[in-house]
């Protein structure tokens, strides 16, 4: 009788055991899977700032123009849906329509140095990448 009851107790140990194995690697993979999504979201709010960063080291004008055009194009296209291939002009617009003046004045801003005809001063693109750098790190990058 002893021997059954120790044999019992034995089996329900490692029922115990195994069964509490089971629940902590299933909260461990839920954790994981928490970390790894804060971790991301963390990574989308330095995105835009990366990305300007980069420009900044930029020599070339005409390269960081182009950089620029990468950056705003995308920008416009996942956190507001236009379309990459609109105007800068009709982007503004449809950013003051939005209230968001900021964008618009930028929108606007590359619009000028894009299409002028002119010859693109440094000091204007470093003008332009301080406004990029002020207002589009409050946004995150959206994850598609």
């Amino acid at each position: 009788m002893a021997d059954s009851n120790s044999l019992i107790f034995i089996i329900l140990a490692v029922v115990v055991l195994l069964g509490t194995a089971i629940v902590l690697t299933i909260l461990e993979r839920r954790v994981k899977r928490k970390v790894k999504a804060h971790q991301q979201r963390e990574k989308g709010k330095d995105y835009y700032k990366n990305r300007i960063d980069k420009i900044k080291r930029i020599k070339n004008s005409e390269e960081s123009l182009y950089e620029i055009d990468n950056l705003l194009r995308e920008f416009a296209n996942k956190n507001f849906g236009f379309s990459k291939s609109k105007e800068y002009t009709e982007i503004a617009e449809e950013f003051n329509k939005l209230k968001k003046k900021e964008l618009s004045k930028i929108y606007f801003k590359i619009s000028e140095l894009a299409y002028s005809g002119k010859e693109i001063k440094r000091e204007e693109l470093d003008s332009l990448i301080n406004s990029l750098n002020k207002v589009l790190p409050k946004y995150k990058k959206p994850v598609n």
